[in-house]
């Protein structure tokens, strides 16, 4: 999507302005604002102008690209191309910031992956939420979750920090049952990765070196059919 200025704006804002690079950097932040808008964003953005002298002669219009990759972020360039009495005389690339200030969650220390959440500290601190892609949670989620991967101090929660927790995690003591026809026996056995109730991971029993493989059954627990 681009938006194309028209030629009686140019007109005006260089009239008032003396400058038609300022005009071009105010009328692409505008567009830039209502666009993020759009979406729910509450970021606001500034655009760097253009030198006038490399302003093209003849009568100009201006069309407004999209800003590559992820959107709004700290610092971005937008596409701008330039027209002069309908030939395009330049292309431009214009630096953007964006900034989102929100008072939001963040983790009160440094914590590793899967680390249960309902261990973790967490407080109130202004930070911009220009610095993530995924949206900030208002308060701590119930209880089954853990960090998807390490975080700073400082670091907002977000939807993206988190992930449900399985019913066995690896590395975990588990209690596995040994199904043998009608006779069923019941060992201490530690999950070598993570599974959910239903998935088969290899678990290393007490009782041997070698691996079996286990269906998990309920947090906590594994199961094996011999």
């Amino acid at each position: 999507m681009s938006l194309t200025t028209s030629l009686l704006w140019l007109a005006l804002a260089a009239g008032n302005t003396g400058d038609p690079g300022a005009a071009l950097a105010a009328h692409v932040q505008e567009a830039l604002q209502a666009r993020l808008l759009a979406q729910g964003s509450s970021a606001r953005v500034s655009v760097g102008g253009l030198n006038a002298q490399a302003w093209p002669a003849g009568q100009v219009s201006v069309e407004i690209g999209e800003v590559a990759g992820r959107w709004p972020r700290a610092r971005a360039t937008v596409p701008v191309r330039l027209r002069a009495d309908g030939r395009l005389v330049r292309t431009l690339s214009l630096p953007v910031t964006a900034s989102d200030v929100r008072t939001v969650l963040v983790f009160g220390a440094d914590y590793t992956a899967r680390t249960a959440l309902d261990e973790v500290q967490l407080q109130q601190a202004a930070v911009d939420m220009v610095c993530c892609s995924s949206a900030s949670l208002a308060e701590r989620p119930v209880e089954g979750y853990r960090l998807r991967a390490d975080v700073r101090a400082g670091t907002p929660l977000t939807e993206d920090s988190i992930e449900t927790r399985p019913a066995v995690q690896g590395m975990q003591n588990v209690q596995l049952l040994v199904q043998h026809g009608a006779i069923q026996l019941s060992a201490e056995a530690v999950a070598l990765q993570d599974g959910r109730v239903g998935e088969r991971i290899p678990v290393r029993p007490s009782y041997a070196r070698e691996t079996v493989v286990a269906v998990v059954t309920a947090p906590g627990k594994v199961q094996v059919h011999e």
